[in-house]
């Protein structure tokens, strides 16, 4: 189980990367008028909606996968006595 963590962590970041930094069409200024930006966004609309819509919605899956897969393994790590480092190493909350 701990392979598939570290597998979907690392799809989580070959996927999120490139959500971020990929397909957009080259940037406008400050002087572009009214007609440039709808062009602008009419052209890159493909590219808008793959790069930064489905494969960042495909990048949380992994993410999430990650986390529930690094919950339990701290929960099994900790043994019997609870002391709710698996929540605070996911939610940041002291209190189970």
């Amino acid at each position: 189980m701990g392979r598939f963590g570290g597998i979907s962590g690392i799809l989580y970041v070959a996927l999120a990367i490139p959500s971020f930094v990929g397909g957009h069409p080259s940037l406008l200024d400050d002087e572009s008028n009214p007609q440039e930006v709808v062009d602008y966004f009419n052209a890159g609309q493909d590219g808008f909606l793959i790069w930064n819509g489905l494969l960042f919605i495909f990048a949380a899956f992994f993410f999430l996968w990650f986390l529930g897969i690094l919950h339990g393994m701290l929960r099994r790590a900790e043994g019997e006595e609870e002391t709710g480092l698996p929540s605070v190493a996911l939610a940041g909350d002291w209190r189970s």
